[in-house]
């Protein structure tokens, strides 16, 4: 069947699905719940930003991902009480610029992710 998968993943449909055919679609396409892009979609596109999306079945990525999200609730998103999401909204680039420039990471050996980087502008004379 066409449409979407487990946990609203796009899953690809058959060129043979009798469906589609019917509906003049004789190829491959991927599919979501709601037709078109979404709005996170049309963000990355206006920024020349490719959005791959996680395989199914594939516990390392879907892991660091969902470390990251505990990571961001804990530290950011509960870490405090906010008066209003305006409030907590302007928190955020202060919690990501220490999470990137001063929070140890223990898979770097305790560095932040900023010393992995070697290609920032304005570093290489």
């Amino acid at each position: 069947m066409c449409g979407v998968g487990p946990r609203d993943r796009p899953v690809r449909c058959p060129a043979s699905d009798p469906d589609r055919q019917r509906q003049g679609v004789h190829r491959p396409v991927r599919t979501r719940s709601r037709p078109g892009p979404v709005r996170f979609d049309r963000i990355c596109a206006g920024h020349d930003i490719g959005h791959l999306l996680t395989a199914p079945r594939s516990p390392t990525t879907t892991g660091k991902i969902e470390r990251f999200h505990r990571t961001l609730a804990d530290g950011w998103a509960y870490a405090r009480f906010y008066d209003s999401e305006a409030e907590q909204r302007a928190a955020l680039p202060g919690w990501l610029h220490f999470y990137n420039h001063h929070r140890a990471h223990s898979a770097l050996r305790g560095q932040p992710p900023i010393t992995r980087l070697t290609n920032l502008p304005g570093h290489h004379t």
